[in-house]
């Protein structure tokens, strides 16, 4: 079941797009600061701003660089 939002709920729902909330948000700072590789940082400052893949996160896909999951020997719930 749902309810209707209540003004305290609609208060407390994040505003922006993703990159002030990701990159820009003064809120955010220590989290980014503590988190965040620097190089990503230092780029996102200077191109976050309208850019749409910023914004929208629309980034080029890592799927090519992470190495897929190892094969088990055995199936995990004793299958054939």
């Amino acid at each position: 079941m749902s309810e209707p939002p209540s003004s305290r709920s609609i208060y407390r729902v994040p505003t922006g797009t993703l990159a002030h909330r990701n990159y820009l948000c003064p809120a955010l700072h220590g989290e980014r600061q503590q988190r965040a590789p620097s190089r990503m940082l230092k780029s996102a400052t200077t191109q976050a701003q309208g850019n749409l893949a910023y914004e929208r996160g629309l980034l080029p896909s890592i799927a090519h660089i992470v190495p897929p999951p190892p094969r088990l020997q055995k199936p995990p719930f004793g299958g054939p």
